[in-house]
Order: C-alpha cells, then structure tokens, then sequence
C-alpha cells in the first residue's frame, strides 16, 4: 500500500464526509436534547472558618481516613467528613428523604454524598461547604445542616478540642438561579468528540479494507502466473 500522506487524509475525508455530517449531527442532537430535559440544580453554599491548622483530626483513623498515609490536614478530613455514611445518615433522618425521593433508606443514602461537597478556597484558611439539588430551598436547608451535623460529630467522636469546629461566616441562603447547563461547551465537545471519532474509524476501515484488497489482488495475480506457469510447462 501507498505511504500515508496528508493527501489520504484529506481523501477519507472527502470520501465519508456525509456519513461524518450524519454522525455529528447525531451526537449533537443527543448531547443537546439530553442537556435540555435535565432537571436543573441550585447549588447553596456555606462559608466557614475550618479548625486552625494544628487541629488535626484526632478521630480521622476511626473513620478511616487518611491522606499519604500520614495524619491528614483538617480541610482535607473535612471534605472526606462530608462523604461519611454518619452524615448521611444524619441528611436522611433530619430531612425524611425515603419520604421525600421514595426510594429505599440505602439508595438514598448511596445518593446523599453525590448532593454535598466541600472545598478548601484559600489554602486551610476558609472552607466552603455546598448541597446541589434541584429544590433551592432545600440545597440551602442541607447545606446549613451539613455544616451543624459536622460540628456535632465532632462532638461525639472528640475529632479536635476546638468547639465547634466549624465557625461560620455566611449561612447558606436559597440561591437566585440554577446552576449553568453548558450547553454549548457540551455542544462543541460533542461535535469535536464525534468528528474526530468518526473520522478516524472511517479511516481505519478505509485502510483496511484497501490493505485487503490487494492482498486479495496479489493472490489473484500470483495465482495467475502460476497457472501461465504450468500451462506453458
């Protein structure tokens, strides 16, 4: 076969470029109506001093958390606080959430974490904490109990001596307006994904077949001169 050069490129492409529209087009569909028809999400969040940087977490081992094997900062110890099934636990008894969702107690407990989140915004110093659901009034009802509910298993578990753990600064309010779709950056990841994805599977189908089909010609032809071969014989 022929070296590779920019020319077969260009050639695939011209040759498949209607089943490579089609193909996008699909997957922009997809992607678009999938997007649209997705509930959307308020997210409300709580702003609160962490522990001071020597407050380490004294209880971190019996909840099994650990960073690098070593004793792990609290921000850290916090964020894996709020993943805890003892919070979840704690969500779905104080909201009723087998109620609310009407799902078992352990599938809303498997779906509690995946709702609340924390994050470190300036380096140990301040720690927001976050609940994402598709009720604003609830996301901030969870949030500001998230942030009650971790200064209580500080109590019971004696994770640092500093009471409470979390100081807060701002409580979570109901927030304004859902949370962004990214439409359009799903969009064009969607059309970049499915061009270059479609385009390098028509070309590797185009190569193989060219590579099979002179492999079935140079049969033909050896096959040929063998039977001149022998008939001249």
């Amino acid at each position: 076969m022929a070296d590779i050069t920019l020319l077969t490129y260009g050639k695939v492409a011209r040759k498949y470029k209607g089943y490579l529209f089609v193909m996008m087009t699909i997957s922009v569909v997809i992607v678009a109506s999938i997007t649209m028809i997705t509930p959307r999400t308020y997210t409300a969040r709580v702003s609160t001093f962490p522990p001071a940087p020597e407050q380490t977490l004294k209880g971190a081992p019996v909840l099994g958390i650990s960073v690098g094997g070593g004793t792990p900062t609290s921000v850290t110890s916090l964020s894996y606080l709020l993943k805890t099934r003892r919070m979840a636990e704690g969500v779905v008894d104080h909201f009723d959430l087998t109620q609310r969702y009407g799902a078992t107690r352990e599938a809303v407990l498997r779906k509690v974490p995946l709702m609340i989140s924390g994050h470190d915004v300036s380096q140990g110093t301040l720690f927001m904490v976050q609940a994402t659901t598709e009720d604003p009034d609830f996301s901030a009802a969870l949030a500001n109990f998230c942030v009650d509910h971790l200064n209580v298993i500080n109590e019971q578990l004696g994770l640092t001596a500093e009471k409470p753990m979390l100081k807060v600064i701002d409580r979570a309010l109901p927030p304004q307006g859902p949370n962004p779709r990214h439409t359009l950056k799903k969009v064009l990841s969607a059309l970049l994904a499915s061009g270059v994805g479609g385009y390098f599977f028509f070309f590797f189908l185009d190569y193989f077949r060219t590579v099979w089909k002179e492999e079935e010609r140079r049969k033909t032809v050896t096959a040929d001169a063998e039977e001149i071969l022998t008939e001249s014989k």
